[in-house]
């Protein structure tokens, strides 16, 4: 946690909401941290349920009021996809967590996109300052000029890692049995990666898992015909 996060008005206006002092606001936000780096280091920290992030908190009281303070006091933005993201998590979190990602070859989750190259992106939208581009929901098209009259080529869109919501969500259409969270774990463990490649569609790769027994490990067989032998024949 920034020392500048310590005195924030922030942290007062949570300590005020949950009803105790600010050394125990710090350390509810201490703890949050903490499970998010470890967790869900991509900040996407709404995939875990109210009461498994008040329970990482150790907070004892109605878990829906503490997410709600954490939200109303700003530490946590609301998400259509991730339902919950640590507010400026790429900006706050620790070296080893932004190494962490980038070794699982994933992006921060945030509300809007990711800004690339102040010198080479265009935005469709008001301009704003280059150092608060990344907070600011802007569609952002990349590209470089390599010679006069020729167009800028857009970058392909990068892989971004479903919810547990929508992996449950998928599965349950397809009604394959395949384990949601088994999946999820399964791929986060391996930095999203399909044999050596970064997975590119998520939903393909649940229909690979539908075909194959990922739960034990091994993948399925054909079954073999057993030829029937006479037991009186020699």
């Amino acid at each position: 946690m920034k020392r500048a996060l310590l005195s924030h008005p922030k942290t007062n206006d949570l300590a005020s909401r949950l009803g105790c002092n600010r050394p125990a606001a710090i350390g509810y936000l201490a703890l949050l941290f903490d499970f998010c780096a470890e967790h869900s280091p991509q900040g996407d920290i709404g995939k875990w349920v109210n009461g498994a992030i008040a329970k990482a908190c150790e907070w004892s009281g109605d878990a829906d009021l503490f997410i709600d303070s954490l939200v109303k006091s700003k530490w946590l933005d609301e998400h259509d996809t991730h339902r919950l993201l640590i507010h400026d998590w790429q900006t706050n979190c620790d070296n080893w967590v932004r190494a962490k990602v980038k070794n699982m070859g994933v992006e921060f989750c945030s509300l809007g996109a990711t800004y690339v190259d102040t010198k080479e992106a265009s935005y469709v939208g008001t301009k704003v300052d280059t150092k608060e581009a990344s907070k600011t929901a802007l569609t952002i098209s990349v590209g470089k000029d390599k010679g006069k009259g020729k167009e800028k080529k857009e970058e392909s869109p990068r892989f971004q890692k479903p919810s547990i919501g929508e992996v449950t969500a998928y599965c349950q259409e397809r009604g394959k049995g395949v384990d949601p969270e088994a999946w999820l774990d399964h791929y986060e463990s391996n930095g999203w990666k399909v044999g050596k490649n970064h997975m590119v569609d998520w939903k393909a790769a649940v229909r690979t898992w539908e075909r194959t027994s990922f739960s034990t490990g091994k993948p399925e067989q054909p079954k073999q015909e057993v030829a029937y032998r006479d037991p009186n024949r020699r």
